[in-house]
Formats: structure tokens, C-alpha cells, sequence
């Protein structure tokens, strides 16, 4: 989760080269599905990790979608937050037909051998419609989680849990050493 000045520079050279470059850098930042949970009243849930140079990519990307570019004073300036929030963040992205469906952010933990490690704290988007809507999926939701760094060694793999409405577990596969 520590970048260095050399990784800035790269994360605002590959953000240079855009947005449709963007979708495809995030589709890497996807964390694996562990346990399936098909058969369920929902869909499956997408989660991704943030990291501070995926940040410092996206923020470079939409400014060159804006015919701006992002300076490495600036670029540093968003690294400087992750910093200071002192946790790694997951975006949870859940689908489902009707809001009840949708996942519970409080029904998230992060293990790492015999610990569990729970969020400091918990930001959504609240519910939406798709734009599938009335249609399957109609709704869907956006959540972050943020894990306290001093408690996860990054040097370890982790189990993110996620518990559905249903009571159904469903595992993702963490391995800090995939992500830059």
C-alpha cells in the first residue's frame, strides 16, 4: 500500500492514456471470488480493492478525459490521504430485484489467519436503480469499507467475508502482493 515516487509517476502516465484505459487498469483490481454463492436471489457481488495508485491513475485519467493532466504535486496530495486514513478501502458493488436484496455493509470482515479484522468505517451511495430498470438487476448499491492498516499485514493473504441477507457467506480471495 506504500507507493513510491517512481509508481506515482507511472500511475499518472497509465491514467494519461485515459478512461476506456481505466476500465480495463480497474478490471484488475477486482478481488476473486473465493466461494461461489450462484443459486442465490441475488447476483454476485463485485468487489475491489483501492489502493493509493489506482486512486492516483483515476484521478489522472478523468482530468486527461477533461483535457487536464495531473500533476505529480497533486498526485502526491491524494497519496498523502491514504496516508492519513490509514486504511485499505474495499468497494463493494451489489445487484439484486428488489432493495432487499441488496447487501448489508455491516455484514463485512476481512481475515487474516485467526484474526478478523473489522471496518473502521463505512460509506455507501445508497440504493439506485440500474439502468436495466424494471428489469433484472433492478437496483443495485455502491459501499466502501475501510480496514485500519495497523491491524492487516499486507505481507499476508486475507479472506474478505461478505454475509448476505439470506445468511449466505460469500468468500473473496486477497492477495495484497496482486495490487499495486
Amino acid at each position: 500500500m506504500n507507493i513510491t515516487d517512481a509508481e506515482i509517476k507511472e500511475a499518472i502516465q497509465e491514467g494519461n492514456k485515459g478512461v476506456n484505459h481505466l476500465h480495463d487498469i480497474r478490471k484488475k483490481y477486482i478481488v476473486p471470488v473465493a466461494s461461489d454463492a450462484f443459486g442465490l436471489k441475488y447476483y454476485q457481488p463485485i468487489v475491489e480493492i483501492n489502493t493509493p495508485y489506482l486512486t492516483v491513475l483515476s484521478v489522472a485519467a478523468l482530468k486527461t478525459n477533461k483535457n487536464e493532466s495531473l500533476s505529480f504535486s497533486e498526485a502526491k496530495k491524494w497519496v498523502d490521504i491514504y496516508k492519513q486514513l490509514q486504511s485499505i478501502d474495499f468497494t463493494v458493488e451489489s445487484y439484486g430485484n428488489s432493495i432487499d436484496v441488496i447487501f448489508n455493509p455491516i455484514n463485512i470482515v476481512l481475515k487474516q489467519g485467526d484474526n478478523y479484522i473489522y471496518p473502521s468505517s463505512t460509506t455507501s451511495l445508497g440504493v439506485q436503480r440500474t439502468t436495466s430498470w424494471p428489469y433484472n438487476p433492478s437496483y443495485k448499491e455502491n459501499h466502501t469499507s475501510f480496514f485500519p492498516t495497523n491491524k492487516i499485514d499486507i505481507n499476508q493473504n486475507a479472506t474478505l467475508i461478505l454475509k448476505m441477507p439470506d445468511n449466505t457467506l460469500i468468500t473473496y480471495s486477497v492477495v495484497f502482493s496482486n495490487y499495486k
